[in-house]
């Protein structure tokens, strides 16, 4: 046994009660023999479980009173032995950690500084997460510290971390590393762009004796990340199948693949390719092979994956050429799959309804009196009539929409108008062109990207000023002045937008506004993306920033990305707390608008006038 092991058991052993560590003394199994002989002030060890023999000594007998001689079961003396015996295998297993994580919320990092919750919102720290008794784990991170890990998962058995890499100073690949307490760590560097990008997804699967927790977030494995700065965590526990669950699985797998339709199958499905997919694209497919050996069935969210590359649109469906679709096209994947669910609903609807309408107009003709063969055919020809009738009318209105589908640009003003999207993010990507910021919405709700003629429109209008040009995109960034009303500046430097950008004259003022923190002393590294495509009202967490990078950029027939991100998303017809979902969002919502004097906090900015100030008192 490790010295760390010991430690461990010695600190959990400590946990139980109020019992030294000399009562509760941990010792190797091979010292069992010298054990036995000596006192009972040592444990023994049976069947790999430890007993305390309790170090009380045996008091003398005493002489039996004519209560005790009294047939009398209340007056029985039912007082347990002097000799005790505590079983912590026992109480080890009841120790260990259950599967308490569904799935259907959101959390906020438990920040160390003193915050406001009187929003009752829900907060989760590093160690709600990872406890003595987890397995294995597998992390993902865009840089770490060693100390963390040190800390946090130095007593994992096996541990596999996916970091980001320079290509400059490193090389792709599989490699093995140790820190100081971790003996056993497996090192990836996925395959990156060719000429920018970075590994920017956050995730941890761990692997517990009962279940396995998969854990997706905007925090970086360092403790600044986790508690210090503002983050949104996504956590599921994901229980064990037993034998009899997966010879019930096979059974019913025939069964299962009628009904693909129903959406909790869907989702576990999509779930488990996608997050495959992911590993399979890393170069780690290896290790998603425990997979099968836990129930998804429970997932209660949409996985939104992005993978670096140039990918060719489809020009007939457009659809992008791989097994999977990424960033913006996986929003609209969802949406459109919404659209089908909730459109054949209601198709489904309108026929059973005009089924009940011929079945009452034909029994109303059938309560008539039958007198003659001639009011007979009459009544044919009428129900005849009236079926035909439907028909057309059917016809007729497949034919309008149809005519909306070919009006075009008509139909794009028409269905933008019940589009909006809220965007909170922490690094601002290039705006200044015009043509991602205005696209992007357009991606997500599934509709086609501008026109040329738009575009020569939206040059000559003056969209830097107003936005109103564009469809409903609201990207919330903290000002200036929102920054320097807050108490702490550390953290700042997660903050990323261009030095000078404002000041070029298309960059989309009109679409900024304020990020107000739950706390002012908080600075927020979260990533948040509130939407509705129609009917369809979503919420999304995770490590995308509202940048083509993260998200994709859409050139011509090429979608190209250049991050790795991952995020879910939530939709609120599957959710039956929807409200909570906004309550806990970590700004305030909805947002206010940037006025005439606002400016975005860029760090850049802030550092030059630091050094100046700084130049300018040491000259005093």
């Amino acid at each position: 046994m490790s010295e760390e092991d010991y430690e461990l058991q010695q600190a959990l052993l400590m946990s139980l009660g109020n019992f030294s560590a000399t009562d509760l003394a941990f010792t190797e199994p091979k010292e069992e023999k010298s054990m036995n002989k000596a006192t009972n002030q040592n444990p023994i060890f049976v069947n790999d479980e430890i007993q305390i023999i309790s170090e009380k000594p045996a008091k003398p007998k005493a002489k039996k009173t004519h209560s005790q001689f009294n047939n009398n079961p209340k007056k029985q003396n039912t007082r347990p032995k002097e000799k005790t015996e505590l079983n912590l295998g026992k109480i080890f297993r009841n120790l260990e950690p259950k599967a308490i994580y569904d799935g259907k919320r959101f959390y906020l990092n438990n920040v160390l500084k003193k915050h406001n919750t009187k929003g009752k919102k829900h907060f989760i720290s590093i160690t709600d997460l990872v406890s003595p008794f987890v397995k294995s784990a597998i992390l993902s991170t865009f840089t770490f510290d060693v100390e963390f890990l040190d800390r946090y998962f130095s007593h994992i058995q096996k541990i596999v971390l996916i970091e980001h890499w320079t290509k400059n100073q490193e090389t792709q690949g599989r490699f093995n590393s140790n820190t100081k307490k971790i003996k056993r760590l497996e090192v990836i560097h996925p395959p990156l762009g060719k000429r920018f990008g970075c590994f920017h997804s956050k995730i941890m699967i761990l692997e517990y004796p009962s279940f396995l927790r998969f854990v997706i977030s905007s925090a970086n494995l360092t403790n600044f990340d986790w508690y210090e700065l503002g983050q949104v965590v996504w956590v599921q526990d994901f229980p064990r199948k037993s034998l009899s669950q997966e010879k019930e699985k096979e059974k019913e797998f025939e069964i299962e693949k009628k009904k693909r339709s129903s959406r909790s199958n869907y989702h576990e499905e999509m779930f488990l390719k996608t997050i495959s997919h992911f590993f399979q694209k890393i170069g780690a497919a290896d290790l998603m092979k425990n997979l099968k050996n836990f129930d998804f069935s429970k997932i209660s969210v949409h996985l939104v994956l992005s993978v670096p590359g140039y990918y060719k649109v489809n020009s007939f469906n457009g659809k992008i050429n791989s097994p999977l679709d990424y960033g913006l096209m996986s929003i609209q994947n969802i949406a459109k799959s919404f659209k089908k669910t909730s459109n054949s609903s209601d198709s489904i609807n309108s026929k059973n309804n005009s089924n009940q309408n011929i079945l009452k107009s034909l029994s109303n003709n059938e309560t008539k009196k039958k007198n003659s063969k001639s009011n007979l055919k009459k009544r044919r020809m009428n129900n005849k009539n009236e079926i035909k009738k439907e028909k057309e009318k059917e016809k007729e209105k497949k034919k309008e929409k149809k005519k909306e589908k070919e009006k075009g640009e008509e139909n794009v003003d028409k269905e933008s108008q019940k589009i909006y999207f809220y965007h909170q993010t922490s690094s601002v990507g290039n705006y200044q062109r015009g043509n991602w910021i205005r696209d992007m919405p357009r991606l997500m709700a599934g509709l086609k990207p501008a026109t040329e003629q738009e575009k020569r429109k939206r040059k000559r209008s003056n969209i830097s000023q107003t936005g109103s040009k564009f469809p409903k995109l609201k990207i919330i960034f903290p000002s200036r002045r929102n920054i320097f009303k807050s108490k702490n500046l550390e953290g700042i430097d997660c903050l990323c937008f261009r030095d000078g950008a404002w000041d070029h004259k298309n960059f989309p003022k009109g679409l900024f506004y304020q990020c107000q923190p739950y706390d002012n002393n908080i600075i927020l590294h979260s990533k948040v993306l509130i939407g509705k495509i129609n009917k369809l009202e979503f919420l999304y967490i995770g490590s995308h920033n509202a940048s083509q990078s993260a998200w994709g950029n859409l050139s011509k027939n090429f979608f190209h990305i250049a991050n790795w991100e991952m995020g879910v998303i939530f939709i609120k017809q599957e959710s039956k707390n929807w409200p909570d979902l906004l309550n806990n969002l970590p700004f305030k919502f909805p947002p206010t608008k940037y006025s005439q004097n606002d400016i975005p906090f860029c760090t850049e900015e802030f550092l030059k006038m630091a050094e100046k100030t700084v130049e300018y008192n040491s000259k005093k």
